[in-house]
């Protein structure tokens, strides 16, 4: 596992912590009945709700991305002189795009 897989994971457990956290706050204060407090904790609840979407949205983004990778990296080691003329076909085409970008330049 690499640090950049470590990082996402404590921060992924400390937003769900923190949201446990928040949501056991506002079951403590749930018996006050200030006008205030209780706009604040719908806000707050609102916001939660939000991040949570917001995790499972991530992750399956990124179990998303990884199977994509996944398949890249089969084809192509599966496909080695196929992948190396795709990468060449498309080295080829941004350098004539660049080329013909300097060319442009050069006759202003």
């Amino acid at each position: 596992m690499n640090r950049t897989e470590i990082a996402r994971q404590r921060l992924s457990s400390n937003l769900k912590t923190l949201t446990e956290d928040v949501e056991e706050l506002l079951k403590a204060t749930a018996e006050q009945a200030d006008d205030g407090l209780s706009s604040l904790r719908g806000q707050v609840r609102r916001t939660l709700q939000s991040i949570r979407d917001r995790l499972v949205q991530k992750d399956d983004v990124l179990k998303e991305a990884r199977h994509r990778a996944d398949v890249a990296i089969s084809y192509a080691q599966a496909r080695p002189w196929t992948t190396l003329g795709i990468l060449t076909g498309v080295a080829m085409t941004v350098v004539f795009l660049l080329w013909s970008r300097y060319l442009d330049k050069e006759q202003f």
